[in-house]
């Protein structure tokens, strides 16, 4: 699984934006679903966006 955790790792190094621009959100979303909801929740706190 060691190319599982450098494919996390390369997700957990970028921004929400850097992800969104590289087109990456959807995999990300995907692969490691708790990671998508860590990197939406700071995306979210920057914008002082609550969830319902």
């Amino acid at each position: 699984m060691i190319g599982k955790t450098g494919d996390m790792s390369k997700y957990a190094s970028l921004s929400w934006d850097e992800l969104d621009r590289k087109g990456l959100l959807a995999e990300l979303k995907e692969k490691d679903p708790e990671l998508y909801k860590e990197k939406y929740s700071e995306m979210a706190k920057g914008l002082n966006i609550t969830s319902k």
